[in-house]
Parts: structure tokens; sequence; C-alpha cells
């Protein structure tokens, strides 16, 4: 990591940016280069996705955050805005420009009598979720671990364990404040600025920066976690039990001194709610037990799952539980054990990223079968081969089954989701050590896409021009179309609207082009 260079019209926009900080007596503050606050500012999850940024600054107001914004749009210098630090695009949260990080925006106000939730566009969910449990209320949203940011989540769509009961993230949100691209201040609802709230609803940052969220609440029972293996998969998610979520994945680890990879199959249920008569897994009841007789249980211990799985898990407060089931590499019966999810020891860090290298990619099916589910393995298996070559350290490929009432609260919204029409991601998750991996690995990425984008158009005719999933759609296979579909050219509309000026055009993301 070296100091980069400032051109004059960065250090115009820093000057202006110290100004504003000084103004605000401390509630803002500007980090230049080196420093832990700098490296709070611009580090990710992934060293891949972290750029090295001329200066960064954390708005302590909106107020703040709207001067900035305007100093920003003035000097025309590009820029990024972080919240959790989790996209795995590189450039979409980062810049080499001037970094806002948006960490002390993260108040939190409860309202019970009208279960409604202000959350600040810098709070993560685990500390969101802690504040929710004291009330036995909880919202629709992402996951409670590693860090994960609700604004970038929110602003993406929002895939959720609850999304089967009350849709995506999108359609929970009753009202946003944000700050448009000329560092106005607006608030947008379904009954105030109403085209603006399409727009931001899915639209990412397209619009401008948003700086609160006013979330519906839901009450919260207690959670119930068990471990499957793959043979139980379909029969369940047959049942469109809206309580009854399942997440799994077929992982490949490079283990050092051995010769094939250590495979798993991963497979969490939650049941969202007061535990019916009638087991919702009874098919799960056959798995034989591990050598020490022990069995899925909902309290067996708490094992960390990796990052991807934990998306989906955690839309619930701290405290869960989940068991890592292992299937032999070798054909036969898979086996329940309660031993953790394998990591790899984490290398010191060669930059400014929590961990070395990864992306995501997903392709969108309407409805699971067999065959899909056989090729996602099959995709798993064959994507694993070169974990020992190229510098590999994980392969996942995760599914996420929802019932065919997942849309049945669609809200109008930038991303395209309507009642009666399912669409369920398959989540494609690599990871690998050293920057000279990366196009190897994404071009790998990319063929694994297409193979399993083959066999669903095949099994699923129907799925054919379905939205991919905003959050953890692949840059280099992902155009605005694939997102946004027939909302495209009224999402173009608004931009002219919104953003005359092509402010947002400095920062990263999947850019809705000016119509």
């Amino acid at each position: 990591m070296s100091q980069p260079k400032l051109d004059l019209a960065l250090q115009d926009a820093i000057a202006r940016i110290k100004s504003i900080c000084a103004e605000s007596k401390g509630a803002s503050q500007y980090f230049p280069y080196g420093g832990s606050g700098y490296k709070a500012s611009v580090t990710h999850y992934f060293e891949s996705s972290t750029e090295v940024a001329g200066g960064a600054v954390q708005p302590g107001s909106e107020d703040d955050l709207a001067r900035i914004v305007k100093a920003i749009a003035d000097t025309h210098v590009e820029f990024a805005v972080k919240c959790g630090g989790h996209s795995t695009n590189p450039g979409f949260s980062s810049t080499k420009g001037i970094q806002i990080y948006l960490s002390r925006l993260n108040q939190i106000t409860v309202d019970t009598a009208n279960k409604l939730v202000c959350v600040g566009a810098g709070c993560l969910f685990e500390e969101l979720y802690q504040e929710l449990e004291s009330y036995n209320l909880n919202i629709v949203g992402g996951s409670g671990l590693s860090g994960v940011g609700v604004a970038g989540w929110m602003v993406g769509g929002g895939y959720s364990v609850k999304t089967s009961q009350y849709g995506l993230g999108v359609d929970n949100v009753e009202a946003v404040r944000l700050v448009l691209p000329d560092g106005t201040i607006k608030v947008a609802s379904a009954t105030e600025n109403k085209d603006l709230f399409f727009a931001v609803m899915g639209g990412c940052n397209n619009y401008g920066i948003i700086s609160e969220f006013t979330l519906k609440a839901h009450a919260q029972g207690e959670f119930h976690y068990f471990d499957l293996v793959k043979e139980a998969i379909y029969k369940i998610t047959q049942k469109q039990d809206n309580r009854a979520n399942i997440e799994a994945a077929f992982r490949h680890y490079s283990v050092p001194g051995t010769a094939e990879p250590v495979v798993t199959l991963t497979v969490h249920c939650v049941y969202d709610g007061d535990y019916p008569s009638e087991d919702p897994f009874k098919e799960l009841e056959s798995i034989p037990q591990d050598d020490s007789g022990k069995h899925g249980d909902s309290l067996s211990g708490h094992h960390t799952g990796s990052f991807l799985l934990a998306d989906l898990r955690r839309s619930c407060h701290n405290g869960t539980y989940d068991i890592t089931s292992v299937a032999p590499a070798q054909p036969g019966l898979a086996i329940i054990s309660d031993i953790p999810e394998l990591e790899q020891d984490k290398p010191p860090m060669a930059g400014i990223g929590q961990f070395p290298r990864g992306r995501w990619g997903n392709v969108v099916v309407d409805e699971f079968t067999p065959g899909i589910l056989d090729e996602i393995q099959a995709q798993a298996k064959e994507a694993a081969k070169e974990l020992g070559q190229h510098g590999g350290t994980r392969i996942t490929i995760g599914l996420w089954p929802f019932t065919k009432a997942m849309f049945d609260h669609a809200t109008d919204s930038a991303f395209p989701h309507e009642k009666g029409k399912p669409n369920c991601p398959i989540i494609v998750y690599f990871t690998w050590e050293g920057e000279k991996s990366d196009q190897f690995w994404v071009d790998t990425m990319k063929t694994t896409l297409e193979k399993l984008r083959e066999t669903v158009d095949k099994e699923r005719p129907d799925s054919k021009g379905l939205p991919y999933f905003i959050n953890t759609a692949l840059a280099e296979a992902t155009t605005v179309e694939d997102l946004y579909r027939n909302n495209l050219p009224r999402l173009k509309e608004l931009r002219k609207t919104y953003d005359p000026s092509g402010v947002m055009d400095r920062t990263g993301g999947f850019r809705i082009p000016l119509a």
C-alpha cells in the first residue's frame, strides 16, 4: 500500500472537506493517508475490493454528508461510499479519490407502537439485531456476522431468511432520507417523492446517498437450526411452508500438504416462528448419526459458517446455533457431525483488506429441481479441481430456495419482482490468494456461472429473463439490463431527473445510464 498522488482537483476537494469537518467540531472527521481512521474507512472485507483512496471522511451528520457531496460534485473528483464494505466487485464501494465511510451515521430509534425502526445508513446488522432483541422485534435483514452494512444490502434488493414471509428488504422500507447528487436532502416514500423512492429501492447508489431508513419491524419468535444433507433439500422445498427456510452449499477447501480438497456439504434449516406439531424437516430423521452418537440439534453448539452462508442465515438476534454437515468426497451416506466448518489459517494482510481475495456471482431460478441440485454439486467439484493451483482457497456454491409466496408482499421498486414469480439465487463464491490469480478465478467463475445458467434454462425455461441478485452479481458477467430488465427505461429517465450532471457516474457500482 503506497501513498497516492493527489491532483489539483482532489486537493481542492480535500481542502473543502477538511473545512466542513472543522466546522462540525469533531462530529465529522477527515483522515489523510495512513493511520487507523484512514484504514478503517477504506478497508473492505477483501483486499481485492479495496482501493488506496486519496483521502477518507466519516460524516457525523446528514447535513455534513450533504455538504461533502456538494464539495465532491463541485470539484468533479471520483469518490465511493462505504457502509460495511462487503462488495466483492473492485471499485464498487472503494476509490482512488474520496472515500466516504458512513460508520458515524449509525443511530437506531425503535417505535414499538407502530412497529417501525429508524436506522442510520452506517449501521451494521449485528448492532441493529442486538438493539431489536430487547423489544422481541426483528426486521427483514441480512447477515448479523462479519460487519455487513444495512445500506448496501438494502439498496441492492435484500434477500433474507424472512423473504418467504415478508418479501425482500426493499418491500419492508417505509421511507428513506437521502442526499441527492447536488447536495440537497430529500425524504422519499410510497406517498412522498414516489418516483425517487421507486428508484432507490434496488437502484443502488445511482440517485444519491441514503442517510437513514425507516423499516417495518416484525414480532420475533424463537429460531430453530438443524443440519441436513443434500438428499432432503428437494422434498422439503416442495412443501412451500413460508416459515421453513433452507440454505445449502457444496464447498471445497484447499488443505496444505494434501492432494485432494476437503469436500463439505453444509445445509442449514431455519424455522422462523413457533415450531409446528408436524416436523417441517421430518425427512431428515433417517440421516444416520455419527460415531459419537450425536445428531443434528438446535442447541448443539455455535459454529461460525462462511461469510456467504451467513448472509442469508442471520436475519435474527445474536446467540444462534448451527452445525456443519460433512459429506465424504467418495460416494456413500453423508454423516452429520458437530465439528466446526474447516477454516484455513488467515495469512497476514498483504494490503488493506480483512482477507486476501474473492468474488461473488449468481444465477437465478424460479424453482429448484433435482437436476439443478446435481449441477450445482458438479460445478462446485469441477471448479475445485483448480484449488491446488493459482492460489485457490475456497469454492462455494450455495442455493437459497424460497417458497412461491416470496413476492406476495412485493412493492413497486427498481429491482423487478412481482407476486407469483419467485426468483431464487444460486450463489457462487470463490476465494484465493495473490493478485496475479485474479483474472484466472474471475474467468473460472464466469465459466461456472455459464454452465449453471445453461442447466437452469434447460430445467426451468420460465427462469429466463429473471433479474440477477444485485448484491452478489459478478460485475464482469452482469449488465444493468440483467438486473433491471423492463424497469431500466424508467430508471434511466429518473437518473436524468435526479442526477442530470452525472455526479454518481464518478463513483462505482452498476451504473444506470442517463437517458
